[in-house]
């Protein structure tokens, strides 16, 4: 018999699939894709953090939350600012299911591997081979922070399973999306950004 966590797990990656598309026709497409990706993600963060069974869980998903919303806005404001298209990036935000907060932080690994490993790269190459590379950096900036976010959420699972007492506080850097545990670093290991600018989380 298949386990219910199975079965979840599989859903994560058909649903991202669906999510994030495969392809992209065009620097604007993927661009659209990517920010409907990003939207998705921070709604689901948000309703993870809202029926989180542990309070640290819940201020982990909602730092990601608003970072998973600040990469939307970074992606609208370049596609803005680089003429690519005249009016704001749009989302359909699709159906969110919740299980357990494992599960919730499995497919928050899975989201945000999927981001890193082969949506921002492709998407990334479609926009410096249109001769957009301000638009591709962007993609692989975002793309360093969703592998610190995946990262972020495997260690906590260990933490759960191991039965170690989470952090209470989480910070967000407000420039790149960068997340930290515990306490704002002396600066963003990724964007430089200071300690103070950091938003804390709880």
């Amino acid at each position: 018999m298949i386990k219910k966590s199975s079965l979840f797990i599989l859903f994560l990656f058909v649903f991202a699939g669906l999510v994030y598309g495969q392809t992209a026709k065009s620097t604007l497409d993927g661009m659209m894709q990517s920010y409907n990706g990003e939207m998705n993600a921070s709604a689901s963060y948000a309703e993870y953090a809202k029926k989180a069974q542990n309070k640290s869980v819940a201020a982990l998903f909602k730092a990601a939350s608003a970072a998973e919303a600040l990469h939307a806005k970074l992606l609208n404001d370049m596609a803005l600012s680089s003429k690519l298209s005249t009016k704001a990036l749009t989302a359909k935000i699709n159906a969110i299911k919740t299980g357990t907060d494992v599960d919730n932080l499995k497919s928050g690994i899975a989201g945000e591997t999927y981001e890193y490993t082969k949506m921002y790269p492709a998407f990334s190459k479609v926009a410096a081979s249109e001769n957009n590379k301000n638009v591709s950096d962007l993609m692989n900036r975002i793309a360093s922070v969703e592998k610190t976010h995946a990262e972020l959420y495997n260690k906590t699972i260990q933490d759960l399973n191991a039965k170690k007492t989470l952090p209470t506080v989480y910070y967000l850097c407000p420039v790149c999306g960068y997340v930290e545990a515990g306490s704002a670093p002396a600066k963003c290991p990724l964007c430089n950004a200071t300690a103070s600018s950091f938003q804390a989380f709880n």
